[in-house]
């Protein structure tokens, strides 16, 4: 997207922390989920100045579906997930509402392979049905323009391709 004037904004999993998030979710949990919402600030700050930016996931996404999920699973105690909230809200607060979300929401099973193949822990595979839940939920609760894409037909690697080009 480089070539078309977009910024990308893109989710950074800061691969030591992953890594110890899958040897002890419930003792990284919290600090991994920081660093991604913190990374998506940040990268906001950079491009703030472009006019056309496009974020691969919002921090409401992280607060709404997957803090929550991994809240309701144990992974965060009511502290941590109050402080990721408050975080949250207030990275939201600095940030442009979206002129348009899009959605790619392919079947749970696609997903899931998806998932598999990207080596993600086994508790996140199994909560993949718990997390398009809350995606649902977040998604109808969404105001403004949105629309919604199932992607289960699309090779994963041409999804990816606009989103690696972005500058």
């Amino acid at each position: 997207m480089g070539e078309t004037g977009y910024r990308v904004i893109r989710e950074e999993l800061p691969r030591d922390l992953f890594q110890a998030f899958r040897r002890d979710p419930a003792l990284h949990c919290a600090s991994l989920q920081e660093a991604i919402i913190l990374s998506r600030a940040m990268q906001w700050r950079i491009a703030a100045g472009r006019k056309n930016v496009v974020f691969d996931r919002s921090v409401d996404e992280d607060i709404a579906i997957f803090c929550r999920m991994h809240h309701e699973r144990g992974l965060l105690d009511y502290s941590a997930y109050a402080r990721l909230r408050f975080l949250a809200e207030n990275i939201t607060a600095d940030l442009p509402k979206p002129d348009l979300v899009i959605y790619l929401s392919p079947r749970l099973e696609v997903l899931t392979t998806r998932v598999i193949d990207v080596g993600h822990p086994q508790f996140i595979i199994d909560n993949l049905q718990r997390q398009v839940a809350l995606y649902e939920e977040w998604f109808r609760g969404r105001n403004g323009a949105a629309i919604r894409i199932d992607n289960s037909a699309c090779v994963q690697r041409t999804a990816r391709e606009p989103l690696q080009t972005g500058g």
